[in-house]
């Protein structure tokens, strides 16, 4: 039997650039300063994690978008 560990993270558009904010409902320090999303997606393929689905959620007025990642334990 496989196990799983899961990582939820929404991003959001920050002055023209996508940016990861939460990862597993925490805001991560500093991300509006931190790194663009296609760096922290690759960041997190480096350490194992493995691009699953992708959700895109409009809230008022800001856009989001939700990416579950996974990786073996």
């Amino acid at each position: 039997m496989k196990n799983w560990e899961y990582l939820f993270l929404t991003a959001e558009k920050l002055d023209k650039v996508w940016r990861p904010r939460f990862v597993n409902g925490l805001e991560l320090e500093q991300w509006d300063t931190g790194p663009n999303l296609y760096d922290y997606a690759n960041i997190l393929g480096k350490k194992g994690w493995e691009l699953v689905t992708v959700n895109w959620q409009a809230k008022e007025d800001m856009t989001h978008h939700r990416f579950v990642f996974k990786k073996r334990l």
